[in-house]
Parts: C-alpha cells; structure tokens; sequence
C-alpha cells in the first residue's frame, strides 16, 4: 500500500548493517483503482450487471440465456431462465436494471422485448415484439432505472429510439429516431443517468455520447 514501510532484511535471522530501511511504497498510477478487488469466474458470456439494496450482483448470462444472483464475495444464489420464447426465457439477455423495490428488468434482445421478475427471479410480467409501434423493439440492448422519475428506459436498438416505461411495463412515452443530428440516434446501446437526472445515451454508430 503506498506510504512509509520498515523493510527489513535478514540473514539467518540476524538483521544486516542498517536494517531496518525506511522506505516508500508508491504503486503505478495506471493501478491506483483499477485493480480488481474481487473476480467471479464461471458465468457464460455475462453482459448486463446490476445491483440491488441487499449488495446483491444480478448478471445477465448471454451464452447460457440465463439470470444469475450472486453474493459480493461471488457465490451464485441462484440462476433463472433458458432458451427461448415463453414467459421467463430469453434468447440473448442483454442489459439488466434493478428498481427501489429491487425488482429485476431484464432485455431480451433477439425476443424484441423486456421482462420483469421479483426479487427471487420469479417472473412478473412481459412487454414487447418486434416492429416499429410503441411498446415494440428491435434488438433493444441497454436499459436503466431513473430513480429520479421511476421510469424504466430502453435503449430500442434497431429503432434508433429511447422508450421510456412505467415500471408495470406500460408505454409512457419515447424520443429519437434514425440521423446524426441532434437527439437522433444510429444505435443506441448504453444509457444511465447522474444524481440530478441527466440522461446519458451512448449513440454508437454515430460515435458519440448525447447527454438529456
């Protein structure tokens, strides 16, 4: 850890001349916060991660079309959901966000719509299909919860479009569409939001970030 140390060096436990040495450690600046205090292995392909009020780590696992609960020392609670198109599987599981009362949002990309599930993985409700209609996707990707409104937004990828839901998956209202310009978007992947409520897109393929 960076400070002052006493190193001491011995041989055959006899102290060298000057031992101990005053010395001062200071770690690279490329590692000050960037090294993992923690790695949890054993998750297929994972993509989507959130938190929620009990510390728990909620992933979405795109190559096992699966939800994961986990502790923060990495244990896997539980695991729900498989392939496919009823309520409760998923077919490619994107981004994941966790409400107040911790219920879970969950993308299901290649089935054009969001599912939502209690605190124990049990599944709530369904909203969404492929096409271009207000509470229809393409391929959508990112999703968050704005604590500021209690919205739940999406980014609806192939629309080129943000949804904004109430949080029993009802539409509430959508802003974008397909440009370069200002508030258009060419594939919106990411959003998320700062303590005042901005809402930040990454616009991908017009290599941006839009700030609302």
């Amino acid at each position: 850890t960076r400070g002052k140390h006493q190193l001491y060096i011995r041989i055959n436990g006899k102290n060298i001349k000057g031992s101990p040495y005053t010395v001062m450690a200071r770690p690279p600046f490329w590692s000050v916060g960037n090294y993992p205090v923690r790695i949890i292995t054993n998750l297929q392909l994972p993509w989507g991660i959130a938190t929620d009020s009990k510390g728990r780590i909620i992933a979405t696992e795109y190559g096992a079309n699966s939800i994961s609960i986990l502790t923060q020392q990495g244990h896997k609670i539980q695991s729900f959901g498989s392939k496919g198109k009823g309520n409760g599987q998923f077919s490619q599981p994107y981004g994941i966000a966790v409400d107040t009362n911790d219920n879970i949002f969950v993308v299901d990309n290649s089935n054009h719509c969001i599912q939502k599930f209690t605190p124990a993985g049990n599944f709530i409700a369904s909203a969404g299909s492929n096409g271009a209609n207000p509470l229809q996707f393409r391929n959508p990707v990112g999703i968050a919860f704005n604590s500021k409104n209690g919205k739940i937004y999406v980014c609806d990828q192939r629309n080129h479009r943000i949804q904004i839901l109430e949080t029993d998956l009802t539409f509430s209202s959508s802003f974008g569409s397909n440009g370069s310009g200002d508030g258009e978007f060419s594939c919106p992947l990411d959003v998320a939001f700062d303590s005042s409520g901005k809402v930040y897109i990454t616009d991908c393929d017009n290599h941006r970030v839009q700030v609302f």
